[in-house]
């Protein structure tokens, strides 16, 4: 057990230096004046990579706005990190994988279907379908009382129905 701890410990160590080590100053330098808009990518590829990641990823600081149009810090340290991919050949995949893992499914603006947001996802389908099974008890016992109605004498079932109907009225259905 504690040499799993261990092995863990030193995975995510080397994860940590080997992201680390791949971004030198002056891709740092790049990346922060291609986030400021000072500066283009070399490749219009990267850009179009940069720009669409940009879409679909969320600033987890400020609520309900991308990572494209934040001015927040964290939004541009996050620019800066998701540029350095880019220009580290990672693919859209991997850099959207690597913001999953650091800042879970809420940076994402479609999260993921896994275990952790099945309700997020299963909850209007189950919704809707109990909402048709009620539907649908509803209209088969108004089918079965209007049955009854039929099978009783014509006086009765006059009566039976302005007792429906005053029901009805009283009750808003």
């Amino acid at each position: 057990m504690v040499r799993a701890k261990l092995l863990f410990v030193l995975l995510i160590l080397t994860s940590t230096l080997l992201h680390a080590k791949q971004a030198t100053p002056e891709q740092k330098k790049l990346c922060s004046a291609i986030v400021n808009a000072a500066h283009k990518f070399p490749d219009a590829g990267q850009e179009k990579q940069f720009r669409s990641i940009l879409k679909i990823t969320r600033c987890v600081k400020c609520p309900n706005q991308s990572l494209e149009s934040s001015q927040a810090g964290l939004a541009n340290d996050l620019r800066v990190r998701i540029c350095l991919s880019v220009l580290g050949n990672l693919t859209n995949q991997q850099i959207i994988d690597d913001l999953v893992q650091h800042y879970g499914d809420y940076i994402l603006y479609d999260p993921r279907f896994t275990p952790s947001n099945y309700l997020l996802w299963l909850a209007p389908v189950v919704l809707l379908l109990f909402g048709l099974v009620i539907l649908f008890i509803n209209i088969k016992a108004k089918a079965q009382a209007k049955e009854a109605i039929d099978r009783i004498d014509p006086d009765q079932a006059r009566k039976l129905e302005k007792l429906l109907a005053k029901n009805d009225e009283e009750h808003g259905t």
